[in-house]
């Protein structure tokens, strides 16, 4: 399964960068920093450090790794105990891992291999430590192993040590609840050494994914046995090109198979294994050209049966299916690009293939630039690229609209009235719902177009796209079906809809602004990969005015929002006043854009005679949406953004004119206040005028709303409380 610069950054829970910026100082120069110094403090006062962070410190025997209190698997010790425990005896100090410490996690690097080949697998943290003889042999997380449902231990062991009886361990994933870590203040066990944090590195772990850091360890297992068991000068040649041929069938990509090599390299102490890089490019050039081969049955032959399994199961290999050769699975060609500022890099793994020597490449100044209409699919609704989410209510009629949209782009038909600037195909994963679409397909293009067959296709079962090889399959069947559609219909891959986007990805949280974030940025590689705008098809909160449900940064990484509204009777489902609006837009005037009615069609009888058919959309236009109220001004349109948002991340339920009054979805006026200067560009050549700016803005947009009655506020003495009027009130 391939990672790449996208899963390094989405590892961390970080959004892609929008530049591509050279690998950072710790993958560069993975060396363990110097031995630690300084003095030790006290038992209790490394106790209370510990418990300020929130972990779950516990007495231990010094020199000893076993804990012998009774029930500490389940033992929380505040700080008003902690002198009971820890009273300036000589003591060891363990860790209680998992809830107990808020998810922290420990990789426990239990060889000189995997310590060396470390910075070129794990993401980068804040929390390092180690001893003497074993520097940074310890990496913290904090994570969720529910996520994989682990709770303990992870061990990858030599086999071939194991069955010898010596020291197999080569890394040991920590994970909790009923684990326990001996931490800095403590002395080893068997060598007496000092347990110490690496210096500049006793900070805040990095928060991670716990699948994810799973086959990161998995991958510097692999690494670590290979390097144990590397081959002597004389017979490297074969053992490069069997590991090389397992990287190609395990899917990596032919930049994350060079950096492999890398950590093997380190990891052997031997510059000659760089000579791999040769081995990489000569198995990839043979898997791009179709040569079916195979990498197991090599790697076991130079490495042993046990061996070249273990690193087979290790990197997930699966030899059931095809040779490379027969299905180009995650090859190297073709091979798509991102060109970004005059860089242009891999898609799939963002290496930097070339880039500018001038220095002022990709600078735009103020009247040097040719002013140019910003590209567009569906003229003033849908960009040409980006992420456009598609928003409403249950039964609202989401894929309706996300079909009649399909059809109007491989047709050329417009959309609600708006002029579709490029006739483009289109693609469905259907993480649910797919046995509908080709009756709401087919009704659609019956009713909107001439009949004939048009551009659009649907992937059923596309798997959990927050997992790298689930994506990576999709862009690769999304590149066949670009091919066919150009071949078909001489068009090329437009648009790409998922839905929905809660049954493409996995989420363990949907109002995680950081997995929004990571769950973004997928989906724009998927369109970056074919160059194609992605729909996600999402939905509402139960308070349909908060908008997409979730966190904030869905909105916030949004290009543009299509909402599909409607009034709907939970108790009896029924569902009226359907409407189409644009939410947000970043280059188009947002409002609504038109009412629309389901129709019925009927397609035929099923076995029992009972009538089947699928609806199509009919725009209405109906009168009385017609917008008379004058437009909001831009500090307005700005105050009532950062009010959704803010009611989105920290609304409540409230009822400010007491229990006979209305129940609204309100926040307080400081948290609007904070998301307004946050997304408030102010002028000023300082802080304090570029502050000023921000306040008139802030000032002149919430009078606006209160003169329009659009919003209301309400001072209850201790805070101010600000919610946005509906119709009704």
């Amino acid at each position: 399964m391939a990672l790449g610069l996208f899963a390094r950054h989405r590892l961390a829970g970080e959004a892609m960068p929008m530049t591509l910026a050279p690998s950072p100082p710790w993958r560069r120069q993975p060396s363990p920093p110097p031995a630690p110094t300084g003095d030790a403090p006290s038992p209790l006062a490394v106790a209370l450090d510990y418990i300020e962070r929130g972990w779950s410190p516990i007495p231990i025997g010094f020199r000893s790794k076993a804990p012998s209190l009774p029930g500490w698997t389940d033992l929380r010790i505040s700080a008003d105990e902690a002198s009971r425990y820890f009273n300036g005896a000589p003591a060891n100090i363990g860790v209680v891992l998992g809830q107990n410490s808020s998810g922290l996690s420990d990789v426990d690097l239990d060889c000189p291999e995997a310590i060396a080949a470390a910075p070129y697998f794990l993401p980068k943290t804040a929390a390092i430590f180690g001893r003497e003889t074993a520097r940074a042999s310890h990496w913290l997380y904090y994570t969720n192993s529910a996520s994989v449902n682990l709770s303990a231990n992870v061990y990858f062991d030599d086999p071939i040590a194991k069955e010898r009886g010596a020291k197999a361990r080569l890394v040991d994933l920590r994970l909790g609840p009923k684990v326990q870590t001996v931490f800095p203040g403590s002395a080893h066990e068997d060598t007496s050494e000092p347990i110490a944090w690496e210096p500049g590195c006793d900070g805040e772990p990095a928060r991670v994914e716990c699948d994810d850091l799973l086959r990161r360890v998995e991958r510097l297992a692999a690494c670590s046995l290979l390097a144990r068991h590397w081959p002597a000068h004389g017979a490297r040649h074969d053992a490069r090109l069997a590991v090389a041929g397992v990287l190609v069938r395990a899917g990596f990509s032919e930049s994350e198979s060079k950096l492999f090599a890398e950590a093997l390299a380190r990891a052997v102490g031997d510059e000659d294994a760089r000579d791999f890089a040769a081995a990489i490019r000569s198995t990839y050039a043979r898997a791009s050209s179709g040569e079916k081969f195979s990498g197991l049955p090599r790697a076991c032959d130079v490495f042993g049966d046990a061996i070249g399994r273990a690193v087979a199961d290790w990197l997930r290999l699966d030899e059931s299916g095809a040779d490379f050769g027969s299905t180009g699975h995650l090859g190297p060609k073709p091979r798509a690009t991102i060109v970004q500022d005059g860089v242009t890099a891999d898609a799939e793994t963002g290496e930097i293939l070339s880039q500018p020597a001038d220095p002022l490449a990709g600078v735009c100044f103020d009247g040097a630039t040719k002013l140019e209409p910003p590209p567009q699919l569906v003229k003033r609704l849908l960009p040409l690229r980006g992420v456009t989410f598609l928003g409403g209510q249950s039964g609202a009629g989401k894929t309706f609209i996300a079909v009649d949209l399909a059809t109007s782009l491989g047709s050329g038909e417009p959309f609600f009235g708006h002029k579709v600037a490029e006739r483009v195909g289109v693609v469905f994963l259907a993480a649910e719902g797919a046995a509908t679409l080709a009756a709401r397909i087919h009704v659609a293009r019956q009713q909107k177009t001439t009949g004939e067959p048009l551009p659009i296709a649907w992937i059923d079962g596309v798997g959990n796209l927050s997992d790298s090889r689930d994506l990576n399959a999709a862009i690769a069947k999304l590149r066949a079906v670009a091919e066919r559609m150009n071949t078909d219909h001489g068009v090329r891959l437009g648009a790409v809809v998922i839905d929905t986007l809660g049954a493409a990805f996995a989420m363990q949280d949907e109002n995680a602004s950081a997995e929004a974030n990571r769950i973004i940025a997928a989906m724009r590689r998927i369109g970056d990969a074919v160059g194609a705008v992605v729909i996600p098809v999402h939905h509402f909160g139960k308070a349909t005015d908060t908008g997409l449900r979730g966190a904030s940064a869905w909105r916030g990484g949004a290009d543009a929002i299509l909402s599909v509204l409607a009034n709907r009777n939970e108790v009896t489902g029924k569902v009226s006043d359907r409407r189409l609006a644009l939410a947000k837009s970043r280059v188009g005037e947002e409002g609504e854009i038109s009412a629309f009615e389901l129709r019925f069609v009927e397609l035929g009888a099923d076995e029992d005679g009972e009538p089947y058919g699928a609806c199509y959309v009919e725009p209405t236009q109906a009168a009385d949406r017609v917008e008379t109220a004058p437009r909001m001004t831009r500090p307005a349109r700005a105050y009532l953004s950062a009010l959704q948002i803010a009611v989105g991340d920290k609304g409540e339920t409230t009822r400010p004119f007491g229990m006979d009054g209305p129940e609204v979805r309100a926040a307080e006026r400081e948290d609007v206040r904070r998301e307004f200067y946050a997304a408030w560009p102010a002028d000023g050549d300082t802080v304090e005028k570029q502050q000023a700016a921000k306040q008139k803005a802030f000032r002149r947009g919430e009078a606006e709303l209160l003169t329009g009655h659009a919003i209301a506020v309400r001072d209850d003495g201790a805070r101010t409380l600000v919610w946005q009027v509906s119709d009704d009130e």
